[in-house]
This record gives C-alpha cells, sequence and structure tokens, in this order.
C-alpha cells in the first residue's frame, strides 16, 4: 500500500521530541555500501528471517551479476537485487532473469559459489547451512527446490510493487524492501528497513501447473508422517531394496517399480502421503499402466487385481485401485508377498 507521506522519526528527550533527518542514501553512499551492510547483516533483509550469504557478484551465464546470493533455512535460493536510490522498472526483468539462470544451479554448483565466496576455506555447504541454522541431524534439506527473489531500494515504485504482486499470485516469490536512511542526534544514523511486498501481506499461491515441483527424496517423504505411517511406508520402502525392486521418486510421492531389460521401468505401487491430494496416506496400484507397458499386460494387470480383491481395503478408481495405508496394517505382509509375486511374473514374461 503506498504512504500518503514520508516518514517521521523524532527522539525523546525528556519532553523534547528531536526529529531525525531523512536524507538520500546516495549522497554519502555508494551501491556496495548496502551491498557489505546486508552482506554483514542477512537478518536485516527479510521480516523475522535470516538468510546465508553464499556469493557476493555471483557472475550468470548470460555475463550478469547477482548482488548477492543466499540460501533460506529450506535450502532454497534467494536472489537479492540492491537499489541505492529509486528501483527502476527493468530490475524486474533482470532479476527473474537472474532467477532463471539460478534454477538451473546443481547443488554441487551451489556448493563451488560458496566455497570460491569463502575462500576455499572451511566446512562445505551443507554442514554450514546446518550449522547457521541450528538444524537438528534428522532434519534433511533438498538445496534449490525453490528459487526466491529479494528487491531492496530506498524507494519501491507503485508500478513495481503492484508487478510483484502479480508475480506472487503466479506462484513466483518475491518479496520487495524499502529502506530509509535517517541521521540521529549525536551525529548517528540509523536505517530503517520494510518489506513492502512479502510473505506476510501477499502469500505466494502455488499451483502445480506454475510451479514444478522437484522430485523427494526417502528422507523428506517419511519425515512429516506420524510414527505408525513412517513404520508402513518404511517397510514397503525396505522391502523394495531387499528383492532387487527400484524406488523412483516423485514431487509428492513415489513409485515402486520393476525394472526390465533395456533400462526401462513399470511401476507396480505408487505411495502418496497425506500432504497429496489424496488427503490420506494411501497406496495406490497403477493397473492401466500395467495393462500398457509390459507384454501379456492386461492379463497380468487382471490377476493384479483379482489378487488385490482379497484384500478388503482396496476400492476401485479411474484406472487402478487404492487403499488406504492404515487399513492394510494387519495384512501388509501378505501385501509384499503379492506385489513380490507380481514383480517376478512380469520379470519372467519380458525375458522369456
Amino acid at each position: 500500500m503506498e504512504r500518503g507521506g514520508r516518514m517521521r522519526i523524532f527522539a525523546i528527550h525528556g519532553n523534547t521530541l528531536v526529529p531525525y533527518r531523512e536524507r538520500r542514501f546516495g549522497e554519502e553512499n555508494l551501491e556496495k555500501d548496502l551491498e557489505e551492510w546486508l552482506e554483514k547483516n542477512p537478518s536485516c533483509i527479510l521480516e523475522e528471517e535470516s538468510l546465508l550469504i553464499i556469493g557476493r557478484q555471483v557472475t550468470t551465464n548470460l555475463g550478469s551479476t547477482i548482488d548477492l546470493l543466499g540460501v533460506d533455512r529450506d535450502g532454497n535460493t534467494v536472489v537479492i537485487e540492491l537499489k541505492r536510490s529509486s528501483v527502476p522498472r527493468e530490475t524486474l526483468a533482470q532479476a527473474l532473469e537472474y532467477a532463471s539462470f539460478v534454477q538451473l544451479l546443481t547443488y554441487e554448483d551451489l556448493e563451488g559459489i560458496f566455497e570460491e565466496y569463502m575462500g576455499g576455506e572451511g566446512i562445505g555447504l551443507s554442514e554450514y547451512h546446518r550449522r547457521y541454522f541450528a538444524l537438528r541431524e534428522d532434519e534433511s534439506v533438498a538445496f534449490n527446490r525453490d528459487q526466491r527473489i529479494v528487491i531492496v531500494g530506498e524507494n519501491i515504485p507503485r508500478g513495481i510493487r503492484q508487478v510483484a504482486i502479480l508475480l506472487r499470485g503466479k506462484g513466483v516469490d518475491i518479496s520487495c524492501v524499502e529502506f530509509k536512511l535517517f541521521d540521529a542526534p549525536a551525529q548517528n544514523k540509523f536505517i530503517v528497513f520494510e518489506t513492502v511486498v512479502g510473505r506476510t501481506s501477499h502469500p505466494v499461491r502455488r499451483t502445480p501447473s506454475s510451479v514444478p515441483r522437484s522430485p523427494t527424496t526417502r528422507e523428506e517423504f517419511l519425515k512429516p508422517l506420524d510414527g505408525e505411517a513412517r513404520k508402513l511406508f518404511t517397510r514397503i520402502l525396505d522391502f523394495a531394496e531387499e528383492n532387487g525392486l527400484c524406488i523412483r521418486w516423485g514431487s509428492v510421492g513415489f513409485s515402486l517399480c520393476v525394472p526390465l531389460e533395456g533400462g526401462t521401468y513399470v511401476s507396480i505401487l505408487e505411495g502418496y502421503p497425506e500432504s497429496s491430494s489424496f488427503r490420506h496416506n494411501v497406496l495406490y496400484v497403477p493397473l492401466s499402466g500395467i495393462a500398457r507397458k509390459v507384454e501379456y499386460g492386461e492379463s497380468t494387470a487382471r490377476l493384479y487385481g483379482e489378487e488385490l480383491a482379497k484384500f478388503p481395503s482396496f476400492t476401485k478408481t479411474e484406472k487402478g485401485l487404492k487403499s488406504p495405508l492404515k487399513d492394510l496394517r494387519e495384512n501388509l505382509e501378505a501385501f509384499l508377498a503379492t506385489l513380490l509375486a507380481v514383480a517376478r511374473a512380469i520379470q519372467h514374461r519380458e525375458q522369456a
């Protein structure tokens, strides 16, 4: 929201109010001064949130440079673009260009940027990040899953704010931070930061079509589950490993697959947590996929379905069968035996 006038700040000395004079940052300071201040005080960049700075003046693949590159507590990368005066309109395009470069970076790329920034000394990025944010040993982080943008300027024009709000509505995590510099009594100075577009004022609305998600991992998948669900899913994942089956991770859940000759796979079971669109921990059997992908697939899928009919918790969907995970807890080993029999049947028929 645009303010109606300039901020007026006073020091209180007894019954006397002594005005603090707002001054233009560019009168005595360069952009690199702001860069250095925020580099050394990253907790001032965003409200109630600290950042780990991992690079300064980072060169992109297009030859431009990112003022500051940071990582948040969740491992998301944060592109920080600084302007010592009013933010020009082209800054938005510039910041989006930087984010498009950053999203291509692997963990090894980020590690290299961090090592160069730290002078090649010290511990690696992952361990440094864990210590910096005081994470527990069992807290896992997926680096660069999402990219965030922060624009910092002495004045964020209305047009910039309006476009930033639109981008947040489309799933782009962009924040705008305005700052003011003041002369204080006794020849002191102080600076005020205000987030004018951000998480609290304009939450990011994400949709699967606008914000693709990176694959999850075993640790990330199991971490938020309650004790029983974690135990059951762990048994399924361990079972797959013990029997030479493979797990392919998606953005939310996993597929338990039968590996075939030629490097191909066929999924015979999918697992999803309660945070998925199913709204509960569920096992899903993609019968139509089996029928389509393997030789004698239709007969295999039919027999698989007949075997699963012995488990009352499985119900039909448009393309397969599903069961709440908790309803299989008493019959899990019997279900896994059926799963293995189907896997071996598929492998035998494909190799015949």
